[in-house]
């Protein structure tokens, strides 16, 4: 289909509030490849598709899932992100804040997270800098985190023979110290009942407000002393964490995907 034929669509369903006929059309666009000259910032623009899907955004009748979906395209159009999602593309920079993010982001895989500069590291939990603390974190089961949803009880890093805090954890407590927030993804091995049911998901920015020794070892190494588990609590004034995502329909782009990436000789990894 092409991008007139969209725009056409969406107006359609606009004038019609059919918000199933929306949630299929952003789902659509959403999964064009820029790489084969099916949408940039150009032709968007000339197809008022932009506005269109601010309308989505703005109209406080649709549900909150919908308008949270335009927002999570509007986001990824701002950050001059016009390929299908996890695509291979030049890696993005990062830094602290909440980059654009919408609540209910997911990637199949640590790299497409880092690929788009969502988290740094395509192996560690926890990045960030000795001068702002933790940028990001990443829950995913590798430590024994207590998880409520707007609370969690982040495990630092192991400190190892010389007992001493590693750098991964002195972001976190810097973060501490200073008050400044924090991007916050879960796995699908995160423990309880928040985690994405496959990849990763952003779910908002959270403040780490204490810390403490752990009441147990983090893993069977950990000695007691050097060792740190932060309290964070989720910044008020968020959409709700989004549980479904990501949803079937996300699910099947990135299925589709992967069995067009072995074809290709490529894999995508974590799935």
């Amino acid at each position: 289909m092409s991008l007139e034929s969209y725009s056409e669509r969406l107006r359609v369903a606009l004038s019609e509030s059919d918000q199933l006929a929306l949630t299929r059309l952003l789902n659509n666009i959403t999964w064009l490849k820029a790489a084969h000259g099916e949408i940039s910032a150009e032709l968007a623009a000339q197809h008022d598709l932009p506005n269109l899907v601010t309308q989505i955004s703005q109209e406080e009748s649709f549900s909150e899932p919908l308008r949270l979906q335009a927002d999570r395209l509007l986001s990824r159009w701002r950050r001059g992100v016009y390929d299908a999602p996890h695509t291979p593309a030049s890696h993005r920079q990062t830094g602290p804040g909440g980059l654009g993010l919408v609540v209910g982001d997911s990637w199949p895989d640590r790299e497409a997270m880092h690929r788009e500069g969502a988290h740094a590291s395509l192996q560690a939990g926890i990045c960030g800098d000795h001068n702002y603390g933790a940028y990001s974190i990443v829950a995913n089961g590798v430590y024994r985190d207590d998880d409520k949803g707007d609370e969690i009880w982040y495990c630092g890093t192991d400190a190892k023979e010389d007992r001493r805090p590693t750098g991964y954890t002195k972001y976190l407590m810097r973060s501490v110290a200073l008050g400044n927030p924090l991007r916050v993804f879960r796995g699908k091995d995160c423990p309880g009942m928040f985690a994405p049911r496959r990849g990763f998901r952003y779910d908002g920015m959270y403040l780490a407000v204490d810390k403490r020794q752990p009441p147990r070892n983090f893993t069977k190494p950990a000695k007691g002393e050097g060792n740190y588990e932060f309290l964070l609590k989720r910044v008020e004034g968020q959409p709700a964490i989004q549980k479904d995502m990501p949803d079937n329909i996300t699910l099947g782009h990135w299925h589709a995907q992967k069995l067009e990436a072995a074809r290709e000789g490529n894999r995508m990894v974590g799935y």
